[in-house]
């Protein structure tokens, strides 16, 4: 597993987190700012006059699609996909898969509701000012009144409640979060350990996010059990990292074994990492 050496240091607010190289430099590492809504700006585009076959079509389309999402125009990207059918059934099948419904009016309707979600996680918590400078925080989803089995990210309302949670741990690593900046998005993890002042990475998570499933009534709902082979939240949580990077860090809190029937548990400490 392949490793950085970082030295980690707070200042008055922040924690600035710097790589030790193999000649002995020291490194700032940025990460990527959250500052809310950006602009796109299209130059030099010239009108065509005549239509592109159609795979040369669908392909900037696609192209189009993942330059939205990437840059965080959630609304232009649903727009996309009333353009076409197919296109629409061919984005349906590249972000969840083989398991699509029979109408394409429901996989328009599940897309939308996927990119509304990625729409809530960017506004409400992403570039969200972080005023106390927690490094433990909750994405709760509620629940809607009409669900699908298996549990499935259109199945919640596409706005976000922010809470305190539990340390996330990982076998036989020490785990830390850092506030590296002002917002929730400039939130780091770290997972390795520390020898002489220096942290051995094996991972480093950002953006980071932990995501709460409940119903209305705040119960938390996934179970450690079966919500591994959850295929809709799999396929969902590859999306974000193809939205935020590779790097991110996506966990679910889960009801752990043998207390997976209890109505009165809003919050664990065991969470499931796809991935």
């Amino acid at each position: 597993m392949k490793t950085r050496n970082l030295l980690i240091t707070n200042t008055s607010k922040y924690t600035r987190i710097f790589q030790i190289r193999n000649d002995a430099r020291v490194c700032s590492i940025y990460f990527q700012k959250y500052l809310g809504d950006t602009e796109l700006t299209f130059t030099g585009t010239p009108l065509t006059p005549f239509d592109f076959p159609d795979p040369i079509t669908y392909n900037i389309l696609f192209r189009l699609l993942y330059m939205y999402l990437r840059t965080q125009h959630f609304e232009e990207a649903s727009d996309l996909l009333v353009i076409n059918r197919k296109f629409a059934f061919a984005v349906y099948r590249q972000i969840y898969g083989k398991f699509e419904p029979n109408s394409i009016l429901v996989m328009i309707s599940r897309l939308s509701y996927t990119f509304r979600i990625l729409q809530a996680f960017y506004d409400e918590y992403l570039s969200e000012r972080n005023y106390s400078l927690e490094t433990n925080v909750a994405i709760r989803l509620e629940r809607r009144s009409i669900y699908t089995v298996p549990l499935a990210p259109w199945d919640f309302y596409p706005s976000v409640i922010l809470e305190g949670h539990a340390n996330l741990t990982v076998p036989q690593q020490p785990v830390n979060t850092y506030c590296t900046g002002r917002n929730f998005g400039d939130i780091v993890q770290v997972i390795g350990a520390s020898t002489q002042g220096v942290v051995e990475a094996t991972q480093i998570h950002h953006p980071v996010f932990t995501v709460i499933l409940g119903t209305l009534s705040q119960s938390l709902i996934p179970n450690e059990s079966d919500f591994w082979h959850n295929r809709y939240f799999k396929k969902f949580t590859n999306l974000l990292r193809v939205v935020f990077g590779n790097h991110s860090g996506v966990y679910f809190m889960v009801n752990p074994v043998g207390i997976e029937e209890s109505p009165f548990i809003t919050q664990s400490d065991t969470f499931i990492r796809f991935q």
